[in-house]
């Protein structure tokens, strides 16, 4: 089968190749990893905010997890929510999610073995 995608390890001293397929999102070792992370986005025109919680429109799984972490510091560190946007739900919710001065940056990664779609962050503050 000459479609799809292939991909050379050169990392690799055994100089692996992957067929990459659309339904399948891992390799002979475990699952992708798709990290999004976001622009610095300032929430409060500048002031202190609370973010109070964070909703994630993206497709219902039926099984997996995607997890949110915030940086206040341009990118130098993240903090990793320690909730999960449960795939499964019809409303993928976090509660809680810190503190800010003045802008705050998301970043969302899944592991998960499917196709992840993905539309919009809300975010509640104040």
């Amino acid at each position: 089968d000459s479609q799809g995608v292939y991909c050379i390890n050169v990392n690799s001293a055994d100089g692996e190749i992957y067929k990459m397929d659309s339904t399948t999102f891992q390799d002979d070792s475990g699952a992708f990893t798709m990290t999004i992370q976001t622009e610095l986005k300032r929430l409060n025109i500048g002031k202190p905010f609370r973010i109070n919680s964070v909703e994630l429109l993206a497709d219902t799984q039926s099984s997996g997890t995607t997890s949110i972490a915030f940086s206040g510091d341009d990118y130098a560190n993240f903090t990793t929510h320690p909730s999960t946007f449960d795939l499964t739900k019809a409303r993928k919710k976090v509660f809680r999610c810190g503190w800010f001065q003045d802008h705050v940056i998301f970043r969302l990664t899944d592991s998960g073995n499917n196709a992840w779609r993905g539309q919009a962050l809300i975010v509640n503050w104040n």
